[in-house]
Order: structure tokens, then C-alpha cells, then sequence
């Protein structure tokens, strides 16, 4: 692909663009794998347009098909005399796009995300110069889409480390690795336990000291989520089966689940399964969604939450307020309950007056349209106290108890 001796001989700068098509499976999806060749067809056309004569343009397989990963492309610039013009390149790539991408009357909503790396500034090998543009054009998707990056060190850092946690996490779906802690949760008028949330944590030599806050988004840019969603809940079902049936527990099983459960049809029906494989009232469960996870107008949103409520488990937005739901669209979400995130709980005494005063508009609104409260993060009793007065229902954090293993939850509930 680049002649490295003319290119050493010469002391040239050569630019590789690495572009992948976004959401070109979708035409091939909807539209049929002949509107797909049509597609890269017409695109080829345009790329030579925007470059160079003097720049190529290659597949970087040459025995790929439009059908078979046939959505990639490189681009070789040779002799720049400056990186930013690999740059200038990409964005005239991207302009391509601009509203959209027409085959025939018909508008895709087909983008670009393409990488950049230079020689000899990156890499020296051939092989090493495409692998670190493959590399940022990663990055690009993972920043959006329909954008371009150019190759640095931390992009190879990052990328290296979501390597690992996605190994790590394959390791422990395959080797039963993952375990579950257990949060308590208060309720205000008695201090009494009256649930507990289920929290993932995962045992892989590769994830030590890694937490959920950062496996957590790779599981779902990788797919692996669905089996740990599902995972957790059975884990959770099973303990609170024990909680009942052994403890006398009346509470509820509180489990968290990823926003990408929401474009899944097929996870109401899940759940419902995993409940009579135990025999568990649905009642009894409460699935927590962060409020980021919801989008207006999502049609596929909402029928899976209308669905998870038919099947009578309790639903719960969490991190509320963080998010950009708009209150009147409250009415739309089948909710039982908001958990104020625990931002606002550390505000209360900070002197900060609007974010100081989120507590009180959210616990307005639940009184509102007849929701629970639940405050995440209590860590003081001044703070307990407060929300204890202002009427909130629930209450978990550090103040009250950290997470806990099976065998000390059972002892706490004991006591």
C-alpha cells in the first residue's frame, strides 16, 4: 500500500484516512444489499472528487465486497506538508454527508467516521500507520459519529484499556465471575429496611479496581450488556427468593438495568420468564433506568416500559435530574418512583441555591403525579434530617450503610 523505501528516500509526510461508513447497515437492512452498492458506488465517485489527484483511494481489503464490511475505505495522501492537511481532507470527506447521503431520491442518514494517522510522525511500518488509523476511526465513533480523529498515544491508551475491561467482562460472563453487593434502603418515617439494591461487581483479574461506572458503558458499546442485564437480575431473583422465603423479607428487590434495555422488545418478556421461573410477585421488584437513558418522543422507549409495567414490576428513574426529560413528560413515563441523584443531596448545604433547591421541585413533583421519593448519597445526618422533613420516603447512603456482602446483609436485617 505505501512504498516505505521511496517514501524514507524522499523524507515525504503521508497522510492515511481510515473511513467507515455509519449506519450503513441500515440501508442494506431496509433498503436491500443492490441499494447498499449503489450507495458505496456513488460514494467512491465522491471521494475521488475531493481529494487530490495525487491521493489514492483503496479498500483495505481488495477481495471485500459491498456486503461483506464493504463500508470501509482508506484514503492515502501522499506528501503533505503539514498534518492539519490530512485533516483539511476529512472534513471536506464529512461535507459528503451533509444532510444526509441521496441514492436515487431517497435520503440515508449514512455519516463518516474517519481516523487519521501520519507517517512518519506515528508510525513507521506500513501495517502500524493503517492499525493507528483504525485506531482513531474508533475513537471517532466512540465520540459521536460523523466526525474525525486524528491518532494520539491516549486514543491508543483508551482504546487499550476498553481491550481489556471487554475481555475482562468476557471472562467473567464465561468463568462466573460476576457477584452482586447489596445497598439498603431506608424508609424516613422508621429507619426501617424496606429494600435493597442489587449491585454489579465483576471479579476478573483483568477489571481489578475497575468499577461499574467504567465497564458498564463498554458492556453496552459492545453488546455484552444484555447477558449481564440478564445475569443480575436472575443473581438478584435468587437472593431475594432466600430474603423471603428464609428472612421473612416484605421488601423489594431494587435492580439496576442499562438504558439499552429499552430498544430491546424482547426484555419485558424476559423478565417476566425469569419471575415465574421463581416463582417471585412482581411486585416485589423495582427495575431502576437512569433518566439519561430516556428519550422524547421514542416510540420503542415507552412500549417497553407500558410493557415491563403490564408485567407489574415497579419502575424507578433514577438519577433523576440530571437528565433533560422535561417534567410534563413525566405523565407519559409509566413511573412509580424518582431517586433523587445524589448531586443534589451533596448540594443541599452548599450554599448553591438552584441546585439546593432540586430536592424540594422533585419531591413537588413525585407529590405531584403521586411517585415515591428516593435520595441517593445521604453521607450525613444533617442531610437525613432535612429530607426527613421535606417529606422524602426513602433513603440510601454511606450515613445509613454502605454496600454490603450477602452474609452482612443478613445480619443487618436480623438485627
Amino acid at each position: 500500500m505505501i512504498e516505505q523505501a521511496k517514501i524514507s528516500k524522499d523524507k515525504q509526510r503521508v497522510g492515511l484516512l481510515y473511513i467507515d461508513l455509519d449506519n450503513f447497515k441500515q440501508v442494506n437492512d431496509q433498503y436491500g444489499h443492490e441499494m447498499g452498492d449503489k450507495l458505496l458506488l456513488k460514494f467512491s465517485e465522491q471521494l475521488w472528487s475531493e481529494i487530490r489527484p495525487s491521493d489514492q483511494v483503496l479498500k483495505p481489503q481488495e477481495e471485500s465486497i459491498a456486503r461483506l464490511a464493504g463500508d470501509e475505505f482508506v484514503v492515502l495522501l501522499p506528501d503533505i506538508k503539514d498534518t492539519i492537511n490530512a485533516g483539511k481532507v476529512a472534513s471536506r470527506i464529512l461535507d459528503i454527508f451533509d444532510g444526509g447521503f441521496e441514492v436515487e431520491g431517497i435520503t440515508h442518514l449514512t455519516y463518516a467516521s474517519i481516523g487519521i494517522a501520519v507517517f512518519p510522525d506515528d508510525a513507521k511500518e506500513p501495517s502500524e500507520l493503517l492499525h493507528f488509523a483504525d485506531t482513531a476511526m474508533y475513537d471517532a465513533k466512540q465520540n459521536g459519529r460523523n466526525c474525525f480523529r486524528f491518532f494520539t498515544q491516549e486514543i491508543a491508551d483508551t482504546i487499550k484499556q476498553r481491550q481489556k475491561i471487554e475481555y475482562g467482562l468476557r471472562a467473567s460472563l464465561e468463568n462466573d465471575q460476576l457477584s452482586l453487593v447489596f445497598m439498603p434502603i431506608f424508609d424516613c418515617d422508621n429507619d426501617d429496611i424496606v429494600a435493597v439494591e442489587a449491585l454489579l461487581r465483576c471479579n476478573a483479574p483483568e477489571l481489578e479496581k475497575i468499577g461499574p461506572d467504567q465497564f458498564i458503558p463498554v458492556a453496552e458499546s459492545t453488546g455484552l450488556i444484555k447477558d449481564i442485564d440478564l445475569w443480575v437480575i436472575d443473581a438478584a431473583l435468587q437472593r431475594l427468593v432466600t430474603l423471603q422465603q428464609q428472612h421473612n423479607f416484605t421488601g423489594k428487590m431494587c435492580i439496576n438495568i442499562s438504558g439499552v434495555e429499552l430498544n430491546n422488545e424482547h426484555f419485558p418478556s424476559q423478565v417476566k420468564g425469569l419471575l415465574e421461573i421463581y416463582a417471585v410477585a412482581p411486585c416485589s421488584v423495582e427495575l431502576e433506568v437512569t433518566e439519561t437513558a430516556l428519550v422524547a418522543g421514542n416510540k420503542a422507549c415507552l412500549d417497553t416500559l407500558h410493557a415491563l409495567r403490564e408485567v407489574g414490576v415497579s419502575l424507578a428513574l433514577d438519577d433523576f435530574g440530571t437528565g433533560y426529560t422535561a417534567f410534563s413528560q413525566l405523565i407519559h413515563y409509566p413511573a412509580h418512583c424518582l431517586k433523587i441523584d445524589r448531586s443534589f443531596i451533596s448540594d443541599l448545604f452548599s450554599g448553591n441555591d438552584p441546585r439546593s433547591k432540586m430536592v424540594l421541585i422533585i419531591q413537588n413533583l413525585a407529590e405531584l403525579y403521586g411517585l415515591r421519593v428516593i435520595a441517593e448519597g445521604v453521607e450525613t445526618e444533617e442531610q437525613l434530617n432535612y429530607l426527613k422533613r421535606h417529606g422524602c420516603d426513602w433513603a440510601q447512603g454511606y450515613f445509613l450503610s454502605r454496600p454490603m456482602a450477602w452474609d452482612d446483609l443478613l445480619k443487618r436485617l436480623a438485627m
